[in-house]
């Protein structure tokens, strides 16, 4: 499987282009480019490398400090060795996201899935956030055969 790159920053052909959700160069175009903005990244762990994941409805949250978009989701099972790496077997792990503004109100954001004896997934969004937001993640589905271990989600936004 091949693994998408946070980003990519091409300073020979368009100074300063960034390029997001990409596996390889030659998947660099303007439709993944970001033209206006520093990419950001918040990282959430929600098991440590090593322990296996279960299925939680998240009462943490990683807060919006300002408006922003989420232009990708990751998530990613991590061990301290690449062989480590214990994928979901049985079922695919299933991550999902959802909100709550500063007026109480949950939106759902969407989810994350990890195939069965897949280690990784990015999918492309375009969520909005506002100020003050407060981003979930809960986990809804583990492995039933073997759950998975270690692991954590990446918001990339602008």
């Amino acid at each position: 499987m091949a693994r998408t790159r946070g980003m990519i920053i091409d300073n020979s052909a368009t100074v300063g282009a960034i390029y997001t959700a990409i596996s390889k160069t030659s998947e660099a175009s303007a439709n993944n480019t970001i033209t206006s903005g520093i990419l950001k990244q918040a990282a959430i762990e929600i098991k440590p490398v090593g322990m296996p994941v279960s299925v939680v409805t998240s009462t943490n949250a990683w807060k919006a400090s300002s408006n922003i978009s989420i232009l990708s989701v990751s998530a990613e099972l991590r061990g301290k060795l690449s062989s480590d790496i214990a994928y979901p077997t049985g079922k695919s792990l299933i991550v999902s996201l959802r909100k709550k503004s500063s007026a109480n109100v949950t939106t759902s954001l969407g989810t994350v899935t990890l195939p069965i004896n897949g280690t990784g997934n990015t999918v492309t969004t375009n969520y909005s956030v506002n100020v003050n937001d407060n981003v979930f993640v809960d986990v809804t589905q583990v492995g039933t055969t073997r759950t998975g271990l270690g692991l954590i989600v990446y918001l990339r936004y602008v």
